[in-house]
C-alpha cells in the first residue's frame, strides 16, 4: 500500500507533457478500459461481474497527451468497477460510457449503478484533495480522481461528479476541440 500511494503521489506531481496528438476517444476509453480491469484484478477483483459498455462514435476525436488522458479515464473506470463490484449480489453492477461533441467540447459521461456516495463522500470529493480515501474502498491511495482531475486540467477539460448513495454516480468529462475541426 506504501509503494502505491507513494507512486500515485509521483504521478500527481510529475509535471505534464505539452505535447499534443489526435486521438480517438474510443481508442482512449479501449485502453482506459483494458487499464482499470487490470487494476481491478491486480486488486482481487473480477471486473466480469460488471456489464461495462461504451457507445461512442469513432468519429470523436480530442488532442490530448495519451497516456495522461488514458490514466484519467482508467481511474475513473476502475472507481465504476469497483463500486459496482461493492454491490456484491444485491444487483448486477453496470457501467454505461457514452460521448457527443457539445458546444467546442467531447463530452464523455460515465454512469454507474454502484454504490454511490454518501453526503459527506460527496461534500469531501468534491474538492479533488489528493489523499482522500473512500472508507468503502480499502486499496485506495486517494490519488485517482485527483490525479484524473489534474490530467484533465493540464487539456483544459473538466471533471463534474453526481451521485447518490445506494443508486448511482455519473461523472462527467468535458475535453476542449479545436473550433476549426
Amino acid at each position: 500500500f506504501l509503494h502505491r500511494t507513494i507512486a500515485d503521489m509521483e504521478i500527481y506531481t510529475r509535471p505534464i507533457p505539452s505535447e499534443r496528438r489526435p486521438e480517438r476517444v474510443t481508442e482512449l476509453l479501449a485502453a482506459a478500459r483494458d487499464l482499470a480491469e487490470e487494476n481491478v484484478r491486480k486488486a482481487g477483483g473480477d471486473p466480469t461481474q460488471v456489464t461495462l459498455r461504451i457507445e461512442v462514435s469513432d468519429q470523436l476525436v480530442v488532442e490530448v497527451a495519451r497516456h495522461l488522458m488514458v490514466m484519467a479515464l482508467a481511474n475513473i473506470l476502475k472507481n465504476s468497477l469497483e463500486a459496482c463490484l461493492a454491490l456484491g449480489c444485491d444487483r448486477a453492477g453496470q457501467i454505461q460510457v457514452t460521448a457527443a461533441q457539445q458546444e467546442g467540447a467531447v463530452e464523455i459521461r460515465i454512469a454507474d449503478n454502484g454504490i454511490g456516495m454518501s453526503h459527506e463522500e460527496k461534500i469531501g470529493w468534491s474538492e479533488f484533495i489528493p489523499g482522500r480515501r473512500n472508507k468503502s474502498k480499502r486499496l485506495s491511495t486517494g490519488y485517482g480522481l485527483p490525479i484524473a482531475v489534474r490530467n484533465l486540467a493540464a487539456h483544459g477539460g473538466t471533471l463534474t461528479l453526481e451521485s447518490t448513495e445506494d443508486v448511482e454516480t455519473i461523472v462527467t468529462i468535458r475535453i476542449p476541440v479545436d473550433s476549426d475541426e
